[in-house]
């Protein structure tokens, strides 16, 4: 069966100014231009969509088989997270050990202050970068 159903937005404006939106589904009435369906606003679509799954009945085994494989793929997804944490977190290790160890020799003068500036520039790029990293992991940077 093949619906033939389309959307409309609509706006609305009210005496005192202020906008408001609307949504309705309604029938084409290409395939069936006697169709009985009314138009429905999105609201009540998703309601009557609510009740609809509310009202069944998932069996016991299959409920036990869903919840087995969520468990399983939010497994995954935690240890994927993990890795690319700790990968983050060993190339900012790495990054802060170049970053000190430049300040160090600069500070011996072993290095040119050309010498320091080209060196520096890489490893503080790799820094930023990392940095941009934690908010999406859910985890702060920590300098240590």
């Amino acid at each position: 069966m093949r619906l033939h159903v389309t959307a409309e937005h609509k706006a609305k404006i009210q005496a005192s100014g202020k906008m408001h939106f609307y949504i309705y589904y309604h029938c084409t009435w290409n395939k069936d231009p006697n169709c009985t369906q009314r138009v429905i606003e999105v609201k009540d679509l998703e309601d009557q969509i609510t009740k609809k799954i509310a009202s069944l009945k998932i069996p016991a085994e299959v409920h036990e088989f869903a919840m087995k494989w969520f468990r399983k793929e939010n497994e995954k997804v935690g240890n994927e997270r993990q890795d690319i944490l700790k990968n983050a977190q060993n190339a900012y290790q790495n990054t802060m050990t170049t970053i000190n160890g430049l300040i160090d020799m600069r500070a011996r003068a072993r290095l040119t202050r050309r010498t320091t500036a080209t060196a520096w520039n890489p490893s503080s790029a790799r820094k930023t970068d990392w940095r941009a990293l934690p908010p999406t992991l859910g985890v702060k940077p920590n300098d240590g």
